[in-house]
């Protein structure tokens, strides 16, 4: 009899999970039993409806998850027999967010909701070698205007700021359809090298580095680089060049390395190919052809040359 008292007991509590009722900004887990393409992670929109086929336009805060699985199992009987449907409202699930830029592994990443940025950035591989963690920053959607078109605010996301002081407070917390962008170095920090190397593109110098440690930076030359026509363009002020030829042959040859210029943040290193009837307009052709070259171009045309007369 204790034994009956104690089920009739339970029987009557009613199932709180059940009886809660569906909000605003609530995440809901949708699962239907042998259909795995119905299962979703949805969240309310503002309107209080989800973006889940069939009842797009259908409000939902206010019922019950059960409720919500009636309604659901009464639409999905027109597609499927007898489907069993579940709703819950998780305390804990993960949401997908995008990671661009330069990262090794940029595209979707599925996480735990509230995990911070630089978290979502390890698991997309971590920052590539030009990435600026200064520059980083979360494009997160924020409704839509009247026409339609998806509104995004920019939260930024500074990881040299955080590595600086520990404090994670620095560190923003991701949502669902958040966008996270890693940008690259700009010439301001980084020496840019081109044409005929391994490796193109922006490199961080480091204390000391010349014109030679920054091609071997870029994958070292190519077997038709012409190691005796290495055109190197220094920045003297903001937005003025100077340019110097280098024959780097003849200074290995002649064990002069002192002679090999050092290099600076904002520089280029153009490295020509072997051709005895190279000339600056092949040469350009062929930078129009690198991704990395479009700013160097334009600084070759505002080059200060220097008058060795």
């Amino acid at each position: 009899m204790l034994f009956l008292a104690v089920v009739m007991a339970f029987t009557l509590i009613p199932d709180a999970r059940a009886a809660r009722t569906i909000d605003v900004g609530d995440h809901l887990q949708i699962s239907v039993l042998g259909a795995p393409e119905f299962n979703r992670l949805l969240k309310v929109r503002d309107d209080g409806t989800v973006p889940y086929p069939y009842i797009t336009e259908i409000p939902v805060v206010g019922m019950t998850t059960t409720e919500m699985q009636t309604l659901l199992v009464t639409i999905l009987r027109r597609y499927m027999d007898n489907p069993v449907v579940v709703v819950e409202i998780p305390e804990n699930y993960t949401v997908n967010v995008q990671v661009l830029g330069q990262v090794r592994q940029p595209g979707l990443v599925q996480i735990p909701v509230n995990t911070d940025v630089q978290s979502a950035i390890s698991l997309a591989g971590g920052p590539a070698d030009h990435a600026d963690p200064s520059g980083v920053h979360i494009l997160r959607p924020t409704g839509t205007d009247a026409s339609g078109e998806t509104e995004w605010k920019r939260i930024d996301a500074n990881l040299r700021e955080f590595l600086a002081s520990g404090d994670l407070k620095d560190l923003p917390k991701l949502q669902e359809d958040d966008i996270i962008i890693v940008p690259s170095i700009t010439n301001n920090s980084s020496v840019m090298v081109v044409g005929w190397v391994n490796k193109p593109g922006n490199y961080v110098p480091y204390a000391d580095s010349n014109v030679l440690n920054m091609v071997l930076l870029a994958g070292g030359f190519r077997p038709d680089a012409d190691r005796s026509n290495i055109m190197h363009l220094f920045q003297v002020s903001p937005g003025v060049y100077r340019e110097t030829e280098l024959d780097l042959d003849e200074i290995i040859a002649d064990a002069q390395i002192a002679q090999i210029p050092p290099v600076s943040g904002g520089d280029v290193i153009i490295v020509s190919l072997y051709d005895p009837f190279f000339t600056w307009d092949r040469m350009l052709d062929l930078l129009r052809d690198v991704s990395v070259i479009a700013s160097a171009y334009l600084i070759y045309l505002r080059i200060d040359r220097l008058d060795n007369n």
